[in-house]
């Protein structure tokens, strides 16, 4: 169990011609430094027509764990927006980059990932949404490599009195590795599921941000137990 402290932020660089900076950091403090995991994801995003509908983004992600460097992650994505109406929109992604593992050369893969999403309007105050991820990962030793497909519905609930805005989501996907485990003598397979519930309002201010709660369950169910984990979060994140 650990304490998650995060911020989002977008900010324009180039109003006029629809180019913008986005950074989301996320700092997860357990009671043993040793755990403790920093994650930055920053870029910046160019706007490709006036209706907004498409776009192109390029960023860095990058890890610490203990206060180490763990990963750094270069990347590039296509958004499209493909329906949208006054009550729904749909929209795909097609991101690519390279994950580099400092420490861990083996780990090294090149990354494609496809995105499809959707939001629907359900009442005035109410809305519902889906995902669906297909990723591949080729790492420079095939028992690393992994294939993978996910889903993650999720709801989203406003509040008039008192003023608050309700979210939660759910996921769950499978990981399928390429080749036999070299430690485990077998090839790996994940079920991953998390639960996240978050709270924020926009009369709660914070330095020009907005406070947001947040509380997440993650749980790794792999066929080698060693793989296997549960994790809870409580976050406290401004945006």
């Amino acid at each position: 169990t650990g304490l998650r402290y995060l911020v989002e932020s977008v900010q324009p660089i180039w109003q006029e011609g629809r180019l913008f900076a986005y950074l989301t950091g996320a700092y997860i403090d357990y009671p043993r430094d040793v755990l403790d995991r920093l994650t930055v994801d920053m870029g910046v995003t160019k706007g490709l027509d006036q209706e907004a509908r498409k776009a192109l983004k390029a960023g860095v992600e990058w890890g610490t764990f203990a206060g180490r460097e763990l990963y750094k992650f270069p990347y590039a994505a296509w958004l499209n927006v493909i329906s949208q109406s006054p009550t729904q929109r749909v929209t795909g992604e097609v991101k690519a980059g390279r994950a580099i593992f400092p420490a861990y050369g083996y780990l090294d893969a090149n990354y494609l990932g496809l995105t499809a999403s959707g939001i629907r309007t359900v009442s005035r105050t109410m809305a519902a949404s889906l995902s669906a991820t297909i990723e591949d990962s080729r790492a420079h030793e095939e028992p690393y490599s992994y294939a993978g497909l996910s889903v993650a519905p999720g709801i989203a609930w406003l509040l008039t009195e008192p003023a608050l805005l309700v979210k939660a989501n759910f996921s769950v996907g499978e990981r399928h590795y390429a080749g036999i485990d070299p430690f485990f003598g077998k090839r790996r397979m994940d079920t991953k599921s998390t639960a996240e519930a978050s709270l924020r309002s926009k009369i709660w201010r914070f330095l020009n941000f907005t406070p947001v709660l947040l509380l997440s369950l993650e749980r790794n169910r792999s066929n080698i137990d060693y793989y296997s984990y549960r994790k809870v979060n409580l976050s406290l994140g401004l945006e």
